[in-house]
């Protein structure tokens, strides 16, 4: 297919379907329980999962992930690699071996929107791969514009890193930060200019009130619902007590102050009535990468109906904490506090737990607590299930001990806490989203013909995709 006159490619180049210039295949199927701690790399969706006895292809390939939250994003798999079937690997003939970096760098740069199926799981399939354009520069150029992409990129990688190692100091600060506010020690000052706020234990009182309260009210309305009047209260007897802290105490506890389980303050992984919610509403749309990690954004800008989401993924409202299940993300730091949604209703990744606070708690306050880094240690450190599969448990956050501050002095910790990080976190982020967009603009300059200089000699590619393919 040629449309280089359509894009004001320069008149030497072509447009070509991806398979035409290459034989895609899906990697091989290779169960989790085979995977060893050494040996040759195994590459899943999106990155190295593991090692194993043998390697498919001996030299590295320019890959496309097809299953999950990643599909359709362009990857660089290493030499001696065994690569498992959520990649596609795009096959090169020996005719055009050393077109890969090239096919590497312009697919990063190609509109893959359209590749893209499936709602519940998204999947990127052979036959829709196959008609991806790609603009094809002369021989010689490609090797110039690769050339001039990495030693650009190489300036941006040493500004990122630059970054990095800022980030990493501000990574231990906020960790202080963080460990404080949930210790009380960011509002010491503040107590003793307020010592007549109502104490948390009150608060605590009234949360458990109106949860079994309601509990209670929605048990009567399905037992009147099915015809069953209740004679006497013996059915309230089937309540359960949320777990609480037992014996357990927190150290210099402040005063006010209250010990209490995540599991009392909060629901874990509820439920909303999906009859309740129209068919084609448009609802926000979350998969995992559009979580931030560290700084606890999230993008809730894409929509979906609700036709399309409500069987098979996550679902939570404005207000919640997310808190991811899977271990890569546990050093990461995938968490967030889901900000106002468009129509009322999120739902995505089902790798995330979702925590509910109760009113009166501050979902901020939950979202410092999970965020803090030695509470996210003690997570990673207790996840459950087989390698490659491990899992924070929900039995984790429902038994999670923590210590509770006044409503008010909630408010002032997410106050200081804020005053203390966001403005040079938002900087840092600002500038790492500058040098994504600055790659954006390389590559397209690249696969417009506007990044190396055009030589006027150049044989055109289609001749020599006559003549070679």
């Amino acid at each position: 297919m040629d449309i280089a006159n359509k894009n004001k490619l320069p008149s030497c180049w072509t447009t070509v379907n991806l398979g035409e210039i290459v034989n895609i295949k899906y990697g091989k199927g290779l169960p989790t329980k085979k995977l060893t701690e050494r040996g040759y790399p195994v590459f899943g969706a999106n990155g190295i999962i593991g090692f194993y006895t043998d390697y498919l292809y001996e030299e590295e390939q320019v890959l496309i992930s097809c299953r999950g939250a990643y599909s359709g994003k362009i990857n660089w798999s290493p030499a001696k690699c065994y690569i498992t079937n959520n990649s596609l690997v795009l096959e090169t003939p020996s005719e055009i071996k050393d077109i890969k970096k090239y096919l590497f760098y312009a697919l990063q740069s190609a509109d893959k929107s359209k590749i893209v199926t499936g709602s519940a799981q998204p999947q990127v399939t052979i036959n829709n791969a196959i008609d991806l354009i790609i603009p094809l520069a002369p021989h010689y150029e490609q090797k110039r514009i690769v050339a001039e992409i990495e030693k650009q990129f190489s300036r941006l990688d040493e500004a990122v890193e630059n970054l990095k190692r800022v980030k990493a100091n501000l990574k231990r600060y906020k960790a202080s930060v963080l460990k404080a506010a949930v210790e009380g020690k960011l509002t010491e000052e503040w107590r003793k200019k307020h010592p007549d706020v109502e104490p948390a234990d009150k608060l605590l009182e009234r949360i458990l009130a109106e949860r079994r309260n309601k509990w209670e009210e929605a048990e009567l309305a399905k037992m009147k619902k099915a015809g069953k009047v209740p004679k006497d209260d013996k059915w309230k007897k089937k309540y359960k007590e949320p777990v609480g802290p037992g014996k357990q105490n927190v150290d210099n506890l402040p005063n006010n102050w209250v010990v209490v389980t995540l599991d009392q303050v909060s629901a874990i992984n509820p439920r909303i009535d999906k009859k309740e919610i129209p068919e084609y509403l448009e609802v926000s749309f979350v998969p995992m990468p559009e979580v931030g990690a560290e700084n606890g954004y999230i993008n809730v800008k894409n929509t979906k109906p609700f036709v399309e989401v409500k069987k098979g993924f996550t679902n939570f409202l404005e207000g919640d904490v997310l808190f991811a299940k899977i271990t890569p993300c546990m050093e990461n730091g995938k968490m967030a506090v889901v900000p106002k949604l468009s129509n009322g209703y999120g739902f995505g990744s089902t790798e995330f737990h979702v925590i509910r606070p109760f009113y009166g708690i501050n979902p901020y306050f939950i979202y410092y607590l999970v965020s803090n880094l030695s509470y996210r240690k003690e997570a990673a450190h207790r996840m459950i299930g087989a390698v490659g599969q491990k899992r924070v448990s929900v039995s984790f956050l429902i038994e999670t001990v923590m210590s509770l501050p006044p409503i008010k002095e909630q408010d002032q910790i997410i106050k200081e806490v804020q005053k203390r990080i966001s403005t040079i976190d938002g900087m840092i982020e600002i500038s790492l989203k500058h040098v994504y967009r600055l790659r954006q603009s390389i590559l397209k300059k690249a696969f417009s013909g506007e990044l190396v200089p055009q030589d006027a000699d150049n044989e055109p590619v289609k001749e020599v995709l006559n003549r070679t393919l």
